[in-house]
């Protein structure tokens, strides 16, 4: 073979090369772009061929709260908030168990916020929870549906004002509303939302306002009347209600302590003169007549002499005149005595013979 028709010959296979290159290069790209339009494969537990596989989904419905879990499995933990699924939450589980089991048992907790309940035919208290049992086998899907009911609630807040003290207590939940004031600060709990039995159209609630001693409670901060030292108050509240208890403490001014009166000296007492007679009884005249201010026994009695009390005692000079009556019969007697004695003692003389 000439030079030409080897030239000619060897052009010709290096333009198939390049045509065969492009061709598998073509064919790689293709592939490439198939498989990422391909479907992602279905988790295990929803593959039909799964020897132990089952799924459990919550539905629910309302506007209350609740948090749902499946206990040690933790395929679900579901969190309601206000009728509303939290972002993050699973609701819905899938489960797989060894082939020698032919079922698994699943749990579910319902656990209602403090102001929910839930309901599934029957219906928990306000923040009980709620537990329900599965028995799941392979291929099962079930759905457990719930309702979460929000409670009627309401809210009272205590405002007290004034420069006095005192306290207002819920009489029948104590540790839900205590409220402190003092010259300008209130301590405690002030403020609380009460929650109850959806089955109760509202609810009452009952208070007590009382003012601490030196202090009186007045029927509300603006300037109202005050009523002494407590006052009761029945209040009742329907779902949404708001209220404000705006009592007000006044301080009492202290009463001024008594001045005590200036009170004249007494004056000194005067003795009365001694009797004419000797009578050792004349020294009993009283030597003041005058009223007590104060009571015996309590080591201040003050005395004062009455200014028309005479200088001597009736008294004393009464007891001296009878005394001086009795010495004159006395004497008398004496005397008719003597003069008896005399002439009886003369007659015997004079019988004697001389």
């Amino acid at each position: 073979m000439s030079a030409p028709s080897r030239q000619a010959l060897g052009t010709s296979g290096s333009s198939g090369a390049a045509r065969l290159r492009v061709l598998l290069l073509a064919l790689l790209l293709a592939t490439a772009a198939g498989l990422a339009s391909a479907p992602a494969a279905p988790p295990a537990a929803a593959i039909s061929n799964c020897p132990n596989c089952a799924s459990l989904t919550i539905d629910w419905s309302g506007d209350g709260s609740a948090t749902i879990t499946d206990g040690s499995f933790g395929a679900i933990h579901c969190v309601i908030l206000d009728g509303g699924m939290v972002a993050g939450s699973t609701c819905e589980g899938h489960y797989s168990w060894a082939v020698s089991e032919s079922e698994i048992e699943v749990t579910i907790t319902v656990q209602p916020t403090a102001d929910s309940f839930v309901c599934t035919g029957a219906c928990t208290g306000i923040g009980e929870p709620q537990r329900v049992d599965f028995q799941l086998g392979n291929g099962d899907a079930p759905s457990y549906s719930l309702l979460l009911t929000r409670a009627p609630r309401a809210n009272v807040t205590t405002k007290p004002t004034g420069d006095g003290a005192g306290t207002i207590v819920d009489v029948d939940h104590p540790s839900s509303l205590t409220c402190s004031y003092a010259h300008g600060t209130p301590s405690g709990v002030c403020k609380h939302e009460y929650v109850w039995d959806p089955s109760l159209a509202n609810v009452t609630l009952h208070f007590s306002i009382k003012a601490k001693p030196g202090s009186v409670v007045c029927i509300d901060a603006g300037g109202g009347p005050c009523n002494g030292s407590s006052i009761d108050l029945s209040l009742t509240l329907s779902d949404g209600a708001t209220a404000t208890l705006g009592y007000r403490f006044e301080k009492v001014a202290a009463s001024p302590a008594p001045t005590p009166t200036a009170r004249p000296p007494s004056p000194k007492p005067s003795r009365a003169p001694a009797s004419a007679s000797s009578s050792p009884q004349a020294s009993s005249a009283s030597p003041l007549v005058g009223s007590p201010t104060g009571s015996p026994g309590t080591g201040g009695v003050a005395l004062e002499a009455s200014p028309t009390a005479p200088a001597t005692s009736p008294v004393a000079a009464t007891s001296s005149g009878d005394d001086a009556t009795w010495l004159v019969v006395l004497l008398a007697v004496i005397s008719i005595v003597l003069a008896i004695l005399v002439l009886v003692l003369g007659l015997r003389l004079r019988g004697k013979p001389g």
